[in-house]
């Protein structure tokens, strides 16, 4: 399923397009029920609405931000799949997803007078996100040229994952490594903090299963 079409501005043609699709497309999915959970900024797939009112909702209000953050819209239809062969660089591609929609994405165009509360509290919520985004895109150290916060922790942590290093013995590698490092390094000293990074952009990484092509697998 497309998920591209959340990051634009609502006021687009795309964006309206890329909901549309959504919306009916998930009703084929479900067997084409009257109503389905709405993932709206205020119902937050708490409650049922008819199919048009859903659209009305994600065009006007936009989309809950941490539905939007998901993987896999399970209430609409979608299944995760464990089969996945290209796992190692999907989470990469997802967070230049979120970059690009952030850092490249202007909702300038939107008319001052056209801001309602919801959008000042959407904008409010971006903000925040793209703060970490660009925390997130900080370099490794000073004069690091190959590796940002992003890249370090995301390489790390699939070390981790497909070895089945415990916790207890990961954090010790990290605090050795960070160690090594420049002191002006921003790399986490513990395995909570990498998890509690990970999770800001969607990423929740459990070891599930043993993948034949050594990939990461995981679930939220």
């Amino acid at each position: 399923m497309d998920k591209s079409w959340v990051w634009l501005p609502r006021t687009s043609l795309e964006y309206e397009q890329g909901a549309t699709d959504f919306v009916y497309g998930s009703s084929w999915r479900l067997g084409d029920p009257p109503n389905m959970f709405c993932p709206c900024l205020d119902c937050r797939n708490l409650c049922h609405q008819p199919i048009a009112t859903i659209l009305d909702h994600l065009v006007i209000r936009g989309m809950d931000q941490k539905y939007k953050r998901n993987r896999c819209w399970t209430k609409h239809g979608e299944k995760r799949d464990l089969n996945v062969g290209e796992e190692q660089t999907s989470e990469f591609e997802a967070y230049e997803l979120f970059r690009a929609a952030f850092f490249d994405g202007d909702d300038s165009s939107i008319p001052r007078s056209n801001i309602t509360e919801d959008d000042c509290l959407q904008n409010e919520e971006d903000s925040e996100f793209v703060k970490k985004l660009r925390d997130a895109e900080t370099p490794l150290y000073n004069t690091c040229r190959k590796h940002t916060k992003v890249s370090a922790i995301m390489g790390l942590y699939r070390i981790k994952v497909r070895s089945g290093m415990s916790e207890n013995y990961f954090d010790q590698l990290l605090k050795l490594v960070q160690e090594m490092l420049p002191e002006d390094n921003v790399l986490p000293t513990s395995t909570d903090a990498m998890k509690k990074f990970l999770k800001t952009f969607g990423f929740g990484y459990e070891n599930i299963h043993a993948c034949k092509n050594d990939c990461i697998l995981y679930r939220k």
